[in-house]
């Protein structure tokens, strides 16, 4: 009950409108019930991922002073668990930004990963590039 009111607070401030569904059409939503969804499901467009030359430095950075920023570039991750592993491994180590190759790799735009990496997405920048071994 106090789930509900908080993610319906949460629709409004960003003023999106609830609609009601059955748990049939929850499960025909999210395949054919294969995938849990808890009684909610958000209907969202796909995120697309950022050019790595479009990437921003990290507030506060000016090239050639202090520190640079530390980046991590993932390929051929294909499994969201292990993503998620490397995620949180990479936030508390203080990497500024990581960077998956969005061919052969999970991608960290779908679901399943979103869910494995769920809370981490705010934490640092995490976009997908194709050919990162071509660019690091």
């Amino acid at each position: 009950a106090s789930r509900d009111k908080a993610l319906l607070k949460a629709a409004a401030a960003r003023g999106l409108t609830p609609e009601y569904a059955s748990k049939h059409d929850l499960n025909m939503l999210t395949g054919g019930g294969s995938r849990p969804h808890n009684g909610v499901v958000a209907d969202a467009s796909p995120l697309t991922p950022t050019p790595m030359d479009s990437l921003p430095l990290p507030d506060g950075y000016t090239p050639g002073v202090g520190t640079p920023p530390v980046w991590l570039a993932l390929d051929e991750v294909v499994d969201p668990q292990n993503l998620g592993a490397v995620l949180r491994s990479a936030h508390f180590l203080g990497v500024s930004g990581v960077v998956v190759c969005a061919k052969n790799s999970v991608s960290v735009f779908l679901c399943v990963s979103v869910r494995a990496i769920s809370g981490l997405t705010s934490c640092f920048l995490l976009t997908g590039c194709v050919g990162v071994g071509a660019r690091v």
